[in-house]
């Protein structure tokens, strides 16, 4: 990473509107792969202003001989509440990140800081019975859609559903969350087919949730044997052993048929996907002492 300098962090860096020149880079570009040696970046203020050989007269120039420059990274799946970690973002590249479940806080520190752009999102809304304390509970349609106005109102960028909510009341967010003309991204509750919440209009969803379920023959009985398990209202380890199993079972009945029509369904509706391959796999090892 010492032979790395990041674009955007240097972007993000900079404090006051100056233009910088980072002379003789090799720029990798990341669509094809290839790299561009002895080139001149010119970012004036915020913004890239040119890329090729000239620097401008009065900038300030960094030489970047025998480094690599990259577009910054982006984290999209943030759990984040420590303000003074938030600049170790920027040193490994990432100068963009999505927080998950946001608050009043974390709208303050994007004034206050230096750190990577911030895309904040609401307080998690879930069923009457929460995963997690906290959390709005809708327990019904017109609870839902009251979140949606009252997080909108509190500066959320972007609404958060979560796993236990009722079929109405996540039906409700969607539609409010059109009118209100924000996205509404998160988990697909098992009450909720995933090709139902893309034809909502679900912005993202997050773990991949209910992409193989409904990529199973025996999603029915999956999927009401899941409900029944979530209704008992078991803590997040429970659950989590819960979906294991579902999983399982869905791997075993998989069809490749169902999968491509939901996902030209997801490619249909403009439905994004973090997987984050991560957690998933700390669920998957989760009993392994390892």
């Amino acid at each position: 990473m010492k032979r790395f300098i990041l674009a955007l962090a240097l972007l993000s860096a900079t404090v006051r509107a100056e233009t910088i020149a980072v002379k003789h880079v090799t720029i990798v570009d990341v669509n094809s792969g290839a790299l561009v040696s002895n080139q001149t970046v010119v970012i004036d203020g915020h913004r890239i202003a040119s890329i090729g050989r000239n620097a401008p007269k009065h900038s300030r120039v960094i030489d970047a001989t025998g480094k690599f420059l990259i577009p910054g990274l982006w984290d999209m799946h943030v759990h984040w509440y420590d303000k003074r970690y938030l600049p170790l973002f920027i040193a490994n590249g990432v100068t963009g990140i999505r927080q998950m479940w946001g608050n009043a806080e974390q709208r303050r520190w994007r004034q206050e800081m230096i750190g990577p752009r911030q895309v904040i999102g609401s307080t998690i809304i879930d069923g009457p019975k929460p995963i997690w304390p906290q959390s709005i509970v809708a327990k019904d349609a017109a609870e839902g859609r009251a979140a949606v106005i009252a997080e909108k109102k509190s500066g959320a960028d972007f609404i958060k559903v979560y796993s236990l909510l009722p079929r109405d009341a996540f039906f409700a967010i969607a539609d409010e969350s059109k009118r209100q003309h924000i996205p509404f991204v998160g988990h697909v509750p098992s009450t909720v087919r995933a090709s139902e919440a893309s034809d909502a209009g679900m912005k993202s969803m997050e773990h991949l949730l209910g992409v193989l379920l409904e990529s199973s023959t025996n999603e029915e009985a999956i999927r009401k044997d899941l409900v029944a398990a979530a209704e008992e209202a078991a803590p997040a380890s429970a659950l989590m052993r819960v979906s294991r199993r579902h999983a399982k079972e869905s791997i075993e009945t998989y069809d490749p048929a169902k999968a491509a029509a939901l996902f030209a369904r997801f490619v249909k509706n403009g439905t994004w996907h973090c997987p984050t391959l991560t957690v998933n796999r700390a669920v998957a090892y989760m009993d392994d002492p390892a």
